[in-house]
């Protein structure tokens, strides 16, 4: 009696198949980032006035450059009336202050030029 010796053959399970189904996780962080806002703005409606326009200036300005001195963008900055009768004397005191800060640039950079009192021989 001859034995012959017949293969062995392993049936896996069905389970996914290939690369696919990765859309859910879009889908998900579109859901996650949508339940985010609407907590935010439920919560900032049930706080204070000055949370509120706390929040609401950090959506205008986020950066705050706005306040800042010679930016041209808009934000919550304050504005500055100027009366006509004072733009002689304001343009007078511009001016100064412009030659103190000139005078002041070029010492700091006599100064690092490597000329401060030394002799070049």
């Amino acid at each position: 009696m001859a034995t012959t010796k017949q293969p062995i053959v392993i049936k896996r399970g069905g389970g996914h198949g290939g690369h696919h189904g990765g859309a859910w996780k879009a889908a998900y962080a579109d859901f996650v980032t949508a339940m985010m806002a609407l907590f935010i703005v439920l919560w900032l409606m049930n706080s204070s006035k000055q949370i509120q326009e706390a929040v609401g200036g950090y959506f205008k300005d986020p950066t705050g450059t706005s306040k800042m001195v010679g930016t041209n963008q808009q934000g919550t900055g304050e504005n500055m009336p100027i009366p006509k009768e004072n733009m002689a004397k304001i343009k007078e005191q511009l001016q100064t202050v412009v030659r103190q800060v000139t005078v002041r640039q070029a010492e700091e950079s006599y100064r690092n030029d490597g000329h401060c009192g030394r002799s070049a021989h």
